[in-house]
């Protein structure tokens, strides 16, 4: 038996207020300073490192997820951004319900990093937008307030995803979900206890429409419009799922996953138990073994029961997603079965793709999992704080469209959209497209290239994991704080500058707390690490991967310097094992170079050209030996929210 080290004792603090955070400590309606935040106070302005910053990517992000709202159409949200044409465009299409809530639930996230109002006319008319569309049962309906010519329009000769309307509203499962994460969202900023009324309704209205069946529950597939719809005249059939791959989407894992998520978030808030009975019925139904089976493709490992270890083969998003509902259901209920369950899961999805760029296909995956990493650590199920930096700072920004230039240069050598603009008027939409389209998210890529087009539902999934990123990075409460990611941001406890990839230095500006324990990441070689406070050395206690800086004052400057790791190492992937859901395929695996910086990813060149168009990588200036600089006024958000 390991004996605890008095250092041990400096910490508590620190593990208190982490468990605090991550576990149910939500926002105070009263205190309005932490709402919006507030500038720094600093007339002139400081001088910061202007490497990798969230908040700038945050401030992107507003652009293109306002970007995709048709102020024309009644704020409707677009579905689809298409920029590989020589006349790109944004379209409407029936699945409007299923992903709005996911980018809804990003502007309060994204004003709170940035402290920007860019937008927030389009953001409350959508607001009112999606309000609408709430029927009497609680349920938020495409179809509501009117049926569009889009929500019925059947694209030619399509099957997938995509089912006859009839003239009759509809309301997406998944999308009601995500819609409850929005409204706690808005809750948490603003405090108005109509969103708990709201929240109730459609949480009820969920469970209303769920099939109760001994101890577990089920949502059937309505066959109308999309996977897992339910049609406003009531179910169609209550028909099982026979297995994982029913539905529309082929993926029942997917749909289940948001609602326990949702359900799991609202009992915390609104402590409403049957909301937590529901979340409960649907994990026994989604841990039965035929929904993990790999049917129709390979065989299920024979030495593994495949259920009881997360490991799956087919929908990557889909099993995420539901990875993501279960262990926030496993942490609620302290279930560290389930938990590891997810643990497993996680570990098996990080072998596919290419991990230690975060290159997981679906701009939604890479979301996923830098969800799941995060609250994985949060949760005492392991350190991954490794791969959220290595997901954050490589694939995760370089899926988000910021360079105008190369976009129009795809519309330029592409060929006029086909097929013909569809006879559905206000369908499509051509203005300011690549304008607009400044801080979506492609759909998804390869280690050298992404897809020219964005996504509604990888858009608003990304634009959450903006949010999720940057609260990790540090976390404080009473006197201490945890640094989690050498990534810069500000807050009223202390401010993170760091100054990688170009040098290996971080830099601590302190504001109010007594003790600071900073990671280290993984590639860091531990001999040659030099710390000082006020320039002057010290030498700092360990406690696992962090070391320690304790008896700090304001506004004492922790300078933390090592030596500079550049490599290069060659991967072997399929650039398209994540297109294959469905149907057996033969892999073609792809050698990737990848050259590094510590865990930044500086080039990577392949041994066969990319499908996509949009190159990624492209990241000459990371090359420097000296970090630049800028000139900011630093906005201190004044909250946290609850994700």
């Amino acid at each position: 038996m390991h004996r605890l080290s008095p250092l041990f004792i400096w910490i508590l603090p620190m593990a208190w207020m982490l468990n605090a955070c991550v576990t149910g400590i939500w926002t105070d309606p009263a205190n309005k300073e932490r709402d919006r935040g507030k500038l720094s106070g600093i007339a002139e302005g400081v001088t910061v490192p202007d490497t990798l910053d969230l908040s700038d990517i945050a401030r992107l992000g507003l652009n293109g997820i306002s970007g995709l709202i048709d102020e024309e159409a009644g704020y409707e949200a677009f579905t689809y951004a298409k920029f590989d044409c020589t006349d790109p465009y944004l379209e409407h299409s029936r699945l409007t319900i299923d992903c709005s809530g996911k980018f809804w639930e990003s502007f309060p996230y994204l004003r709170s990093i940035t402290g920007s109002e860019e937008g927030i006319h389009i953001e409350d008319g959508f607001k009112r937008a999606m309000l609408s569309r709430v029927a009497a049962d609680g349920l938020f309906y495409s179809g509501i307030p009117e049926m569009t010519a889009w929500h019925e329009y059947h694209p030619p000769g399509q099957n997938y995803h995509s089912y006859p309307i009839g003239n009759e509203p509809f309301a997406s499962v998944l999308g009601n979900a995500r819609i409850m994460l929005a409204m706690m969202a808005y809750y948490q900023q603003d405090g108005d206890e109509v969103w708990l009324d709201r929240i109730k309704r459609t949480s009820d209205g969920l469970r209303d429409v769920a099939i109760m069946r001994d101890d577990y529950a089920y949502i059937p597939d309505g066959s109308i419009g999309a996977a897992f719809n339910y049609p406003m005249s009531g179910w169609r059939n209550i028909d099982e799922p026979s297995g994982e791959r029913y539905g529309g989407e082929g993926s029942v894992l997917c749909y289940y996953g948001q609602v326990i998520r949702a359900m799991v978030r609202w009992n915390e808030l609104g402590n409403d138990n049957d909301a937590l009975d529901l979340a409960r019925r649907l994990v026994n139904f989604c841990q039965r073994s035929n929904m993990w089976e790999w049917q129709d493709m390979d065989p299920s490992p024979k030495d593994i029961h495949a259920a009881d270890k997360g490991v799956f083969l087919g929908h990557y998003h889909g099993h995420l997603s539901y990875l993501r509902g279960l262990l926030e259901y496993a942490e609620l209920t302290e279930d560290w079965r389930l938990k590891d369950i997810a643990r497993s899961g996680y570990e098996y999805a990080r072998k596919k793709g290419l991990s230690r760029i975060g290159c997981f296909g679906e701009g939604c995956a890479v979301a996923d999992m830098i969800a799941l990493a995060i609250r994985l650590s949060d949760y005492g199920m392991g350190d991954y704080w490794d791969d959220v930096n290595q997901y954050v700072r490589n694939q995760f920004v370089e899926l988000q469209f910021s360079d105008p230039d190369k976009l129009q240069s795809i519309s330029d050598q592409s060929k006029p959209s086909t097929p013909d603009d569809p006879s559905v008027p206000g369908m499509r939409s051509r203005e300011k497209v690549i304008e607009r389209g400044m801080g979506m998210f492609s759909s998804g890529g390869s280690p050298t290239h992404c897809s020219p087009t964005a996504g509604i539902c990888c858009v608003g999934n990304a634009s959450n994991a903006i949010y999720y990123a940057w609260e990790s990075i540090l976390r404080f409460q009473d006197g201490s704080a945890q640094v989690n990611l050498m990534l810069n941001r500000t807050s009223s406890a202390l401010d993170v500058e760091s100054y990688l990839p170009y040098e290996p230095k971080v830099v601590i500006r302190n504001r109010s707390v007594k003790t600071i324990a900073v990671r280290i990441p993984g590639w860091v070689e531990r001999s040659t690490l030099e710390y000082d406070i006020n320039g002057t050395t010290v030498h700092p206690a360990w406690i696992g991967n962090y070391v320690l800086f304790t008896s700090l004052q304001d506004p004492d400057i922790i300078t933390i310097c090592f030596a500079e790791r550049q490599e290069t190492a060659t991967y072997r992937v399929d650039p398209n094992w994540w297109h294959a859901y469905y149907t057996p395929y033969r892999p073609t695996f792809t050698e990737y170079l990848c050259h590094f910086r510590g865990d930044t990813c500086i080039s990577v060149t392949s041994s066969r050209p990319d499908s996509w168009t949009y190159p990624l990588y492209d990241r000459d200036n990371l090359k420097q030996s000296t970090a630049p600089v800028k000139v900011v006024k630093p906005w201190i958000p004044g909250m946290t929210f609850r994700w």
